[in-house]
């Protein structure tokens, strides 16, 4: 009796183990909601450059300007489970892919890139549902908002 009893103990034991992710299978991943694929939302970030267009005529400006860029523009972002991203920029026939990293903490995630050679650079995403929001630079010339929707996971 007392060795079923271990060996019962023993594979209960495996089982919660593996249940909280030391081996794949029932455990859970605090990050799978946002792990996917995300492309730029131009109509979503145009509508909000239309918004702000109304503040004065240097706002009208810049989100014209703006508008005629994202038109000619693909951009998407893949957050893969082991902490890490691709960025994929399309724009006026010339293509650019970036590795980086990103973490998260509630409704934020911290995004860094760096090119080989290049200084590292960090941005701040907010998590809104399926939407991630690219937060600018405070001190952008031009600060724009990125939304990306999520495509696939």
């Amino acid at each position: 009796m007392t060795s079923l009893r271990t060996m019962y103990t023993a594979l209960l034991l495996l089982a919660t183990i593996a249940c909280i992710g030391v081996l794949p299978g029932c455990g859970s991943d605090a990050n799978a909601d946002i792990v996917g694929t995300y492309e730029l939302d131009t109509d979503a970030v145009k509508a909000e450059l239309a918004a702000a267009a109304t503040e004065s005529e240097e706002a009208a400006a810049k989100a014209e300007f703006a508008s005629m860029l994202l038109d000619a523009m693909e951009m998407s972002i893949t957050l893969k489970s082991d902490g890490t991203l691709d960025i994929r920029v399309r724009a006026m026939g010339d293509s650019d892919e970036q590795a980086g990293t990103w973490t998260r903490n509630g409704n934020e995630l911290t995004i860094t890139t760096a090119k080989e050679g290049d200084e590292p650079e960090t941005g701040t995403v907010i998590i809104e549902g399926n939407n991630l929001r690219l937060m600018p630079d405070p001190g952008d010339d031009m600060p724009i908002e990125m939304i990306f929707q999520k495509m696939s996971s």
